[in-house]
């Protein structure tokens, strides 16, 4: 998304250039709303065996 701004900044002479920003903010919120559903999933995946592995 940073990268997205630049762009818009330097390639668009800043035509909606709050865009991306706008969608980073959204984003950021998302994540952080869902960071403890998130670090479950991540956690449940670590303790599963892989699917090559026997056991």
């Amino acid at each position: 998304m940073i990268g997205a701004f630049v762009a818009r900044i330097t390639v668009f002479d800043g035509a909606y250039a709050i865009t991306p920003v706008i969608l980073l903010a959204l984003l950021a919120i998302v994540a952080r709303v869902r960071r403890d559903r998130t670090a479950r999933l991540v956690a449940a995946l670590l303790r599963r065996p892989s699917p090559g592995s026997r056991g």
